[in-house]
């Protein structure tokens, strides 16, 4: 039992590092870093394809805090109800249905992030109107998808 928690820490660790590690992806070429920031969320769906709902929700809200704690973007913490979101709903798809299907929680992860940034005003209004947003948006989603699938079980 203690090999298996032991386990388990580990993979919540090493998964928030990689989270924080993609998030803080600075000094890399800009088109590099719109694809980091997709996969930072891939890294919560592969958690929970792999290891389950409540690893997949740890992951989540510790890459948040962390990556919160080392940038104070205010971004991070609105985005913990988002990734919780994500962890969850991939570790719960991920049982029933394919890697893929459980890499569509990125969806939701970022409706409820969007809606999250929105109400506590930290996107600019003009933003949501830009269609260069929703296709960074949407490059993000599919390359956070792909991530999840290549990264399933």
């Amino acid at each position: 039992m203690l090999n298996t928690t032991r386990k388990k820490i580990l993979a919540i660790l090493v998964c928030i590092i990689l989270y924080a590690l993609l998030a803080n992806a600075r000094s890399l070429d800009e088109s590099f870093l719109e694809a980091a920031f997709g996969l930072k969320l891939a890294i919560i769906v592969i958690a929970g394809n792999m290891f389950g709902s409540y690893i997949g929700a740890s992951v989540g809200i510790g890459g948040a805090v962390v990556n919160g704690l080392i940038t104070g973007n205010v971004l991070e913490w609105i985005s913990i109800l988002g990734n919780l979101v994500i962890g969850v709903v991939s570790g719960l798809l991920a049982r029933r249905f394919m890697s893929p299907v459980a890499a569509l929680s990125l969806l939701l992860g970022y409706a409820v992030n969007l809606t999250a940034a929105n109400i506590f005003g930290v996107v600019p209004a003009g933003l949501l109107a830009s269609s260069t947003f929703w296709w960074g948006l949407t490059l993000r989603l599919l390359g956070g998808i792909f991530a999840g699938i290549i990264g399933g079980r």
